[in-house]
């Protein structure tokens, strides 16, 4: 860790300075002939004033520093260099330990809100600081001490800048509900496909058109014409029921997906593009969990947050080929609304046009549905459809 310098000496009969160097008792550590009127030494940095005093008519150079008067300088020359990297070190530390995101996972919207809601009061929200493993176990301890009641079991798991929160409702089984006499009724208009009766008198036969509110199966027991007793009628009814549907889909369709490449920093947005201040941007992205600073007067935003990429693909159909796909959509949003025993029966296209850049169509689709409904017989003005 010497401080050592070497240095450039240029000049008529090189030998000469370097016999003024011996006499002048300067240490010469290294020597390297460059030509007949060139050398590179290096000597220790006290004697480079000396060197220069004695130098008459010869050039010197500083070629590089050695030791610790090296790292010095890389220091003073780096310092701006230096001082950004670790303010981004720094700073990158403090994002890795914000969260960006809490989810809780449960199937009822209710439970979900209540914990978010609870969470929060404990400081566990998106742009605070993550807690430490003993504070989170002493968070859910509280939550399920305040909600024995509702919550059976909670687990908290940390996921980098993410909580995920898992709970589970507490079931306390219901008292077991009194069924009132009822009427098997039908929910929409419909022609009778199937019934699975269990109990009650079956009014309707299957082929029957029923309008919403018929009674299909009733739970009025008739003895000529006099009422015996009256019971909860019970039944599965499947009819055939219409819909008409309109759809339009354009023949330019732009699809966008995301990768599942995500990267977490800070970065600007200008015109819609999500730029990274450190390292390679993706060329299509979204900004998720994100903090952002805006200027009122520039375009231009600083945001942190996850940079999640994107892949967008320019699809041209002709109109054959829109109108597939526009009837294979309309197919397939109608028998996703429908449950395991419902299905669809006939569909038909009654009108296609061509307008501007997309295509319009309407089809009629007949779909084999449960149109089963219940009605209490106290309820019912007639006793007979």
């Amino acid at each position: 860790m010497s401080n050592r310098i070497q240095i450039k000496v240029t000049g008529k009969n090189i030998n000469r300075f370097i016999m003024r160097l011996i006499q002048s008792k300067i240490e010469i550590l290294e020597l390297e002939n460059i030509s007949n009127h060139e050398i590179n030494i290096l000597i220790n940095r006290e004697d480079y004033q000396k060197i220069k005093k004695i130098k008459s008519i010869y050039e010197l150079k500083v070629l590089k520093y050695k030791g610790l008067i090296a790292f010095k300088r890389s220091i003073r020359v780096n310092r701006l260099l230096i001082f950004v990297t670790l303010c981004s070190i720094l700073f990158l530390f403090l994002l890795s330990n914000v969260i960006f995101s809490v989810k809780v996972i449960h199937a009822d919207k209710n439970i979900r809100n209540l914990i978010l809601e609870e969470l929060s009061e404990y400081g566990v929200k998106v742009h605070k600081f993550k807690k430490s493993a003993t504070k989170i176990d002493e968070i859910k301890n509280k939550i399920l001490d305040k909600y024995k009641d509702q919550i059976e079991w909670l687990e908290i798991e940390n996921y980098g800048t993410s909580y995920i929160v898992r709970v589970e409702e507490r079931l306390i089984p219901n008292k077991e509900e009194t069924i009132l006499p009822r009427d098997v009724v039908a929910k929409k208009n419909a022609v009778i496909l199937k019934i699975e009766s269990t109990s009650g008198v079956t009014q309707r036969l299957v082929g029957n058109y029923v309008k919403a509110g018929d009674i299909i199966v009733s739970g009025t027991v008739k003895l000529n014409e006099e009422i015996k007793k009256q019971v909860a009628a019970s039944a599965t009814v499947y009819g055939e029921v219409w819909y008409t549907v309109k759809v339009e889909y354009p023949y330019i369709y732009k699809e966008e997906y995301y990768t599942g490449n995500v990267k977490k920093g800070l970065f600007y947005s200008f015109l819609n593009k999500n730029i990274s201040i450190f390292g390679k941007s993706y060329t299509n992205s979204k900004l998720v969990n994100k903090i952002r600073l805006s200027s009122t007067f520039l375009p231009i935003f600083l945001s942190v947050g996850e940079q999640q990429e994107i892949l967008i693909t320019d699809n041209i159909f002709t109109e054959e080929e829109a109108l597939q796909i526009a009837t294979k959509r309309s197919h397939k949003g109608i028998s996703s609304k429908l449950n395991d025993n419902e299905y669809i029966l006939d569909e038909k296209v009654l009108k296609v046009e061509y307008k501007d850049s997309k295509i319009l169509l309407e089809i009629f689709y007949s779909v084999c549905e449960d149109i089963t409904d219940y009605r209490n017989i106290e309820d019912n003005s007639n006793e007979l459809p």
